[in-house]
């Protein structure tokens, strides 16, 4: 009996040194898998605080982006800013050059008017007289010619009459019409006619009397085209145009008798082919039309 007791109780010793075994194998199981766990959490832990730390690289560069676009834009506007400026300088000078030269041109035009108005004066006051002397002349011959037929009436001597007579007619006939030469300039006023007469004279007057009435022509088929001036001070004028207009030799110039005619004829008729140009030499010159040369003129159109 007492070795059954015995051995029951080492049996009951051995099935709780199992069950202690087996419940230290679970404990060790059990710290494994909480061990696993917090690893796990440490990796994720990590991830996460390694995908802020990028989040906030990328904001951080988000943000130096946007600081540079805006200081792109600081200088865009401050550029356009100053183009604007220097673009609104610009036209104020040009509108100022613009101005100058219109009163400079419009007190050329004044002075011009008046010299030539002055020039026209003197010239009619000098016509005047030509005239009037003329006309004396005529008188006095008429009177000589009377004079000879009483004389050859009371001597009986008639040859000499015919010839005073025919001298008488010739001094006559020499002396225009008053309304001739009002006809030649019609359309032009007395101080145009006298400006354009000097720039002839200036420009041309040792050309032929021919060359003369062409460079009269050019000035006249300006005032008539609509790429110049419609009038003549304005054609004289025009910026780079007969620059002669404000030189000495223009101021100074004395239109010729032979160079009035030429102007009239001019304004007669357009003997130059519808000329807008000329220059001293002949052949091409760019792209305008050669139409001839006389004298040391070329003109064109």
């Amino acid at each position: 009996i007492e070795k059954q007791e015995g051995q029951k109780t080492v049996a009951a010793g051995a099935e709780k040194a199992d069950e202690a075994l087996d419940a230290a194998a679970s404990d060790e199981g059990v710290q494994a898998e909480l061990e696993a766990r917090a690893k796990a959490d440490e990796q994720k832990k990590a991830e996460i605080e390694a995908r802020a730390e990028a989040d906030e690289q990328k904001k951080a560069e988000l943000e130096a982006r946007a600081e540079a676009d805006r200081q792109k834009k600081a200088e865009v506007e401050a550029e356009i800013k100053r183009r604007e400026e220097a673009e609104a300088k610009k036209r104020a000078e040009i509108e100022a050059k613009v101005e100058s030269e219109a009163k400079a041109r419009a007190e050329a035009e004044t002075q011009l008017k008046n010299k030539d108005a002055a020039a026209v004066t003197a010239s009619t006051h000098d016509s005047a007289a030509v005239t009037t002397s003329t006309h004396d002349s005529a008188t006095a011959t008429a009177s000589t010619h009377d004079s000879a037929t009483a004389t050859a009436s009371t001597h009986g001597s008639v040859a000499a009459t015919p010839a005073t007579h025919d001298s008488a007619a010739a001094t006559v006939a020499k002396t225009p019409a008053p309304d001739a030469a009002a006809h030649t300039t019609a359309g032009l006023s007395p101080a145009d006619f006298m400006a354009i007469c000097k720039v002839v004279e200036a420009e041309a007057g040792h050309q032929p009397v021919h060359g003369r009435s062409m460079v009269a022509n050019v000035i006249l088929n300006r005032v008539k085209s609509p790429a110049f001036p419609n009038s003549v001070s304005g054609v004289l004028t025009a910026p780079g145009q007969f620059t002669v207009v404000r030189s000495s030799r223009y101021a100074n110039a004395v239109p010729s008798a032979s160079t009035q005619e030429a102007v009239r004829k001019a304004v007669a008729q357009d003997m130059s082919g519808g000329a807008l140009y000329f220059h001293r030499g002949s052949g091409s010159w760019g792209n305008r039309s050669y139409i001839g040369t006389v004298g040391s003129h070329g003109f064109y159109r």
